[in-house]
């Protein structure tokens, strides 16, 4: 068997990282009572990921881009600026 990456992906939905479930947007909520972070803000969440192992992609869902309602751009490129 070859080697496989492990690949978290961050849901983020009107400037916070969201609990997914089964493509039901309108019931997506913020991230809340995670052991891996104290916060839905992405930056702590993202920071809370690396801390439990060096990870060398993160795939970002920018559902608000998606559903053309706007962005994270900025966001975005705060993350990639903060943890190259």
């Amino acid at each position: 068997m070859g080697a496989f990456e492990i690949i978290p992906v961050i849901d983020l939905m009107g400037g916070v990282v969201v609990h997914a479930r089964a493509g039901q947007r309108e019931r997506y909520r913020p991230l809340a009572g995670s052991r891996l972070c104290d916060s839905p803000a992405p930056q702590v969440v993202v920071a809370g990921l690396l801390a439990l192992h060096p990870f060398r992609r993160l795939y970002i869902a920018d559902l608000d881009a998606i559903a053309k309602r706007g962005g994270h751009g900025q966001v975005i490129a705060g993350l990639s600026a903060r943890f190259p």
